[in-house]
C-alpha cells in the first residue's frame, strides 16, 4: 500500500476546557474525512497540546472517554486563601488526572516520537531561558516562545511541555520544561497559524479556533469570591479594628463588579491575559492574508513582466532570466507555493460554559459535555461540505 502524502496540517488554538471538547469533535469529523491520511501535523496551544496528543496517536475515542469523565476537580483544586497570592487560586491536578486515568504522559510521549504524525506545542517562556536560541535569532518575533516538537523532544520534556502549555498564569504555578521556566502558550501564540505556513511540505492548513472574544471574567474575582460568603458573618464585627476594614474593601470590590470594574488586581490580570491571547490570534490571520496576498502579487507581477519582454521582443533567454530573478528574490514571506487554508471557529452553544472561574468549580454535567463535542462535529462538517471535501 502506498504511504500516503503528509501534505495536511491541523492548527489548534487554545480555547481552555470549552475548546477541548469542542477541538475533539473538530478532529472526529475530520478523522472521517479524506485530509486525515495526509495529516503530517499537528500544532497546537494551550489545551489544544493534550488534544493533539491524542489526535496525533489517532487515539480520538481515548480522548473522548477521558474527557467526558472529566470533572472541575480532575483539573484545579482551589487553593487556601493565603495562598491564592503566592501560588495561583488553583493546584493544577490535570496532570495527575491522566496519570490516573490514561497513563504516565511520559509513554504517550515516547508513542509520539515514533508516530507518523508529528505533535508541535507552544509554550510561553517567563523566564528568559530561551531567549538566545537561533530560533530566536532568526525569527525575532518569536520572543518569548518556544516550540516542541514531538520529533526532536526527548519523551519527559515533551511531556512537561504538553502540560506546561495549558499552565493558565493567575491561576497555577508555571511548569519547568528543561530549565525553561513555562506557562500557557497563548499569551505569545495561541493560534501557531505560522508555524504551519513554514513547513515546506505542508499545501493545506485545517484550524479550529476558538474566538470569543473578551468577556468580563465570571464570578467575583479571587479574593472577593473567597470572602464573599463570610461576609454576613462579619458585618456584626465592623467596628473591630481590621475587620471593618476587610468588610468595607469587600463591600467596595463587589460594588465595582456591579459597574463592570475589575474587582481586584488578579481581575485585571485576567482581562489584560484575556485581551493578548485575541489580539495575537487577530494578528496571526493578518500575517497569513498578507503573505496569500503577496503570494499572488508576485506571481502576477511576474506574469506581467514576462508578458511585456515577450511582447517587446525579448528571446527566451530573456524570459528565462526574469523567471530565474524572480525565483531568487528574498522576500519575507513564503512564495514558492500557495496554501490551501480553511478554519473551523468553534464558539459553544448558547448557554454552556464549562470554564471554571477563580475559585467557581461547579459539576459539569455529561449533556453538556456532549454537546460541546458535538458542536465541533457539527461545524466542522458544515465547513467540509462548502468546500467540497469527503
Amino acid at each position: 500500500m502506498p504511504v500516503p502524502q503528509r501534505d495536511v496540517a491541523i492548527v489548534l488554538a487554545g480555547g481552555h476546557v470549552n475548546g477541548a471538547f469542542t477541538a475533539t469533535g473538530f478532529l472526529k469529523r475530520l478523522r472521517e474525512s479524506s485530509l486525515w491520511p495526509r495529516v503530517g501535523t499537528i500544532f497546537a496551544t494551550s489545551s489544544g497540546g493534550l488534544v493533539g496528543t491524542f489526535a496525533a496517536l489517532d487515539r480520538l475515542d481515548d480522548l473522548e472517554k477521558f474527557l467526558l469523565g472529566l470533572q472541575p476537580s480532575d483539573i484545579f483544586r482551589p487553593r487556601p486563601l493565603f495562598a491564592v497570592l503566592f501560588r495561583g487560586p488553583q493546584e493544577f491536578v490535570l496532570p495527575a488526572t491522566v496519570v490516573k486515568r490514561v497513563g504516565p504522559l511520559e509513554h504517550l510521549a515516547e508513542e509520539l516520537s515514533i508516530a507518523s504524525r508529528e505533535l508541535v506545542v507552544i509554550v510561553t517562556d517567563i523566564g528568559g531561558a530561551a531567549q538566545e536560541s537561533r530560533q530566536i535569532q532568526r525569527f525575532p518575533l518569536r520572543q518569548f516562545e518556544v516550540a516542541y516538537s514531538s520529533r526532536t523532544t526527548s519523551p519527559q520534556v515533551m511531556a512537561n511541555a504538553i502540560f506546561a502549555s495549558a499552565a493558565i498564569p493567575g491561576y497555577v504555578e508555571p511548569i519547568v520544561v528543561d530549565g525553561v521556566i513555562g506557562v500557557d502558550g497563548g499569551w505569545v501564540r495561541n493560534y501557531p497559524l505560522a508555524h504551519a505556513f513554514e513547513r515546506l511540505e505542508v499545501s493545506t492548513i485545517v484550524s479550529c479556533s476558538h474566538r470569543s472574544g473578551v468577556s468580563t471574567p465570571k464570578g467575583d474575582g479571587f479574593v472577593a469570591s473567597a470572602l464573599k460568603p463570610a461576609l454576613p458573618f462579619l458585618k456584626p464585627f465592623r467596628y473591630v479594628p481590621g475587620i471593618g476594614t476587610l468588610v468595607g474593601e469587600l463591600e467596595q470590590a463587589l460594588e465595582r463588579r456591579q459597574r463592570g470594574f475589575p474587582v481586584d488586581l488578579t481581575d485585571v490580570l485576567l482581562r489584560l491575559g484575556s485581551i493578548t491571547i485575541t489580539r495575537n490570534m487577530a494578528f496571526e490571520d493578518i500575517l497569513a492574508d498578507e503573505k496569500d496576498r503577496s503570494v499572488d502579487a508576485l506571481f502576477a507581477l511576474e506574469h506581467d513582466v514576462r508578458t511585456m519582454a515577450r511582447a517587446s521582443g525579448g528571446d527566451g533567454n530573456l524570459d528565462s532570466a526574469i523567471a530565474a530573478r524572480f525565483l531568487a528574490a528574498d522576500f519575507a514571506f513564503r512564495h514558492d507555493r500557495k496554501l490551501e487554508r480553511f478554519e473551523v471557529c468553534v464558539t459553544p452553544p448558547r448557554g454552556i460554559d464549562l470554564d471554571p472561574g477563580p475559585r467557581r468549580l461547579r459539576p459539569w454535567r455529561m449533556e453538556e459535555k456532549r454537546a460541546l463535542i458535538a458542536r465541533g462535529y457539527a461545524l466542522t462538517d458544515q465547513a467540509l461540505r462548502t468546500r467540497g471535501i469527503r
